[in-house]
């Protein structure tokens, strides 16, 4: 069976980040799909990729709830799990202590 590149990074550790255009986009939807949520990191790419306004250059950080409501939609867990899950994620990857 041929591995996908999301199962490759997986399988090596690396987290995905998720554009806020996996709101309407159904190449990001389904790596969400395919994916554990412990690897899911999430990004703008601003001003690109709106997730609401396609072809515009509007795109702002805090359109990141699109991107949380549609991997809760997904992965059908709730919004807070998601957005708890993503933060400890984040965490790892930049060695942060919360602690502090």
């Amino acid at each position: 069976m041929k591995l996908s590149l999301a199962d490759k990074a997986i399988e090596t550790n690396c987290y995905l980040s998720i554009p806020t255009i996996v709101y309407r986009d159904p190449g990001f939807q389904k790596i969400v799909k395919e994916i554990p949520l412990e690897f899911i990191l999430t990004e703008t790419d601003s001003p690109y990729l709106d997730p609401i306004e396609k072809g515009k250059a509007v795109n702002n950080s805090w359109k990141i709830i699109y991107s949380l409501e549609k991997i809760s939609e997904i992965k059908d867990i709730d919004k807070k799990e998601v957005e708890e899950m993503i933060f400890n994620n984040f965490v790892k990857v930049y060695n942060i202590n919360n602690d502090e």
